[in-house]
């Protein structure tokens, strides 16, 4: 389903599309290691605060990005 804000997650979460477009980013941009940038450098890379990386980091490591940004 769809909203105003973009696909809806588990739950009827709504998920803004920015937040899709930064998980993508955080995925393309994995470390070597194959860990996931800071939460901080995923809202520098946005132009957003560190909190706002570190919900768009933690909403797409519990699943509720993942299935929306393939």
């Amino acid at each position: 389903m769809t909203t105003a804000l973009g696909p809806t997650g588990p739950g009827g979460v709504d998920v803004p599309p920015i937040q899709l477009e930064a998980w993508r980013w955080a995925l393309e941009h994995q470390r070597d290691d194959g860990s996931l940038p800071t939460g901080g450098e995923i809202a520098a890379a946005f132009g957003r605060k560190q909190r706002w990386g570190r919900l768009v980091k933690q909403r797409g490591q519990q699943g509720v990005l993942e299935r929306r940004a393939a």
